[in-house]
């Protein structure tokens, strides 16, 4: 799957001809990569390219960034994944006129393929539509954006997992802390996400994280460092078991499991160091089956 991104949509002309469907995917769920699946078959059936269109309209925080995007649709067997970086888009009644007209001039789309509940929203659309069924959880509810951000706010991470078909993920770069960490023998990798990237409950999490396509246990503090200092802002810092290289610069792959406990104050770094060695206990105890799956 290639993915590029883009400001301007005349930039993806010569994709087509092609089977495509469009949306902001936020949270890219279970939902979500079922209709990537539908989409691919049915462009594969047809002799199309099969392209997934995600509108970023830089407006309200997100669950999932188009980095984390293209991550999660890693294995979906799509032939493009298209980020439009939208200024605006047309109002809902203007919508469907304005979809035919961009789909057709921009890339030659011979057909769209759609959730059940967009049917009636693009029902003036002359292409020919395909649509899937609505994603449901155990009690019935379609599944929508909202049920996983109510579980984020929660920190109800497996509950997430299960609802998401994935571990809630933060994407970003590995930047300079204060190296605290490393005085006690426990150095961490601080991650630096983009601003509107929802981040969880203030808490200490059991992490995968992924760097330079290898996967590593860890422990993160998502918040403030009362034990360390007094300021205001909280940072993302995992401690990653067995392991020792310099990955400044790098990117990571965050993954989130469960949360081990809240944010602490201690009296000293050596407190926090035990308190840590009893964490990592935790990690290992739940995550090791979960790490070995993901090896596998």
């Amino acid at each position: 799957m290639q993915h590029i991104r883009s400001s301007d949509l005349h930039d993806f002309q010569g994709i087509g001809p092609c089977c495509l469907a469009l949306g902001h995917f936020d949270g890219m769920h279970r939902g979500h990569l079922a209709l990537a699946e539908r989409l691919s078959a049915a462009a594969k059936a047809a002799g199309l390219a099969s392209v997934l269109l995600s509108l970023d309209d830089s407006q309200g925080d997100l669950l999932s960034t188009e980095e984390e995007k293209a991550f999660l649709l890693r294995n979906s067997s799509l032939d493009f994944l298209l980020s439009w970086e939208a200024a605006s888009l047309p109002p809902l009644h203007a919508r469907a006129e304005w979809i035919q007209r961009v789909l057709l001039s921009v890339f030659d789309a011979k057909a769209l393929v759609c959730g059940e509940e967009q049917r009636e929203s693009l029902s003036g659309c002359e292409l020919p539509l395909l649509c899937c069924p609505m994603c449901k959880d155990e009690s019935g509810k379609i599944l929508r954006r909202e049920s996983l951000l109510c579980l984020l706010q929660a920190g109800d991470f497996p509950a997430y997992r299960e609802l998401a078909g994935h571990a809630y993920i933060l994407q970003g770069s590995i930047v300079h802390g204060a190296e605290l960490g490393r005085k006690v023998g426990q150095p961490t990798a601080n991650l630096s996400v983009p601003e509107r990237k929802i981040q969880p409950p203030h808490g200490v999490y059991a992490t995968l994280s992924r760097i330079r396509g290898e996967l590593y246990m860890g422990l993160s503090n998502i918040g403030r460092r009362p034990s360390v200092d007094d300021f205001s802002y909280s940072t993302i810092e995992t401690f990653l078991l067995d392991f020792s290289q310099d990955i400044y610069g790098e990117q990571e792959l965050l993954e989130l499991y469960f949360r081990v406990r809240e944010v602490m104050k201690f009296n000293s770094l050596q407190e926090v160091q035990q308190q840590v060695q009893k964490d990592i206990l935790q990690v290992r105890a739940h995550l090791e089956k979960i790490y070995i799956s993901q090896l596998s």
